[in-house]
């Protein structure tokens, strides 16, 4: 732009507003520098930049237990465990974090339950059916995201010899995921030997 351009009203407003003078000011406190950029185009009005709000971290909390029966095994998972929906809308970092959890849980309570475990002969075959305590009873796959960690768990610990479709079967005369409504959140893992 040539540098006898005409400089409009809302030019020198904005200018005169990015360097603090009030409506009704002095524009006469813009220096001469100033407005020979305005005026041969080198001045851009610059938009205020907005940093988007921090993303905090989920916190996720689990307790484990694991109560051996005549035929198998109990094991709970109490904590608030999360719908697929509401995993797939977590980060990367988060989802990782929720099964990370859940292991770590059930490697805690093999810590301070050690003996319990030295003389466990893993599960070759076994039916497993599970029970999820929430106070809102949700879609029939909403629970995958946590049965499959909850799962391995079992694995990890010795408790079954692999959760293959081979070792671990769901349960054919019952409902293999039931939900109950309560006020706490808890996973219940029914095991029981096949013979």
């Amino acid at each position: 732009m040539g540098a006898n351009r005409k400089i409009s009203a809302s030019e020198i407003r904005e200018l005169a507003k990015s360097k603090g003078v009030r409506k009704g000011g002095a524009i006469g406190t813009i220096s001469q520098k100033e407005y020979h950029a305005l005026i041969s185009g080198g001045y851009k009005k610059t938009r205020k930049r907005t940093t988007p709000p921090h993303r905090h971290s989920v916190d996720f909390s689990f307790t484990y237990r694991v109560e051996e029966t005549n035929d198998g095994f109990i094991i709970e998972l109490e904590g608030k465990h999360i719908s697929k929906n509401r995993y797939m809308s977590l980060g990367k970092r988060d989802q990782i974090r929720y099964k990370t959890s859940i292991k770590k849980a059930a490697e805690d309570f093999w810590l301070a339950n050690r003996s319990m475990f030295r003389s466990m002969v893993p599960l070759n075959r076994s039916e497993i059916r599970f029970a999820f305590y929430e106070p809102r009873l949700r879609d029939h796959d909403a629970e995958a995201e946590t049965i499959k960690p909850f799962q391995d768990t079992m694995t990890m610990l010795g408790i079954i010899k692999d959760d293959s479709r081979e070792h671990l079967h769901p349960v054919r005369d019952r409902e293999y995921c039931e939900q109950i409504k309560s006020p706490h959140y808890k996973a219940v893992a029914f095991l029981t030997k096949i013979d």
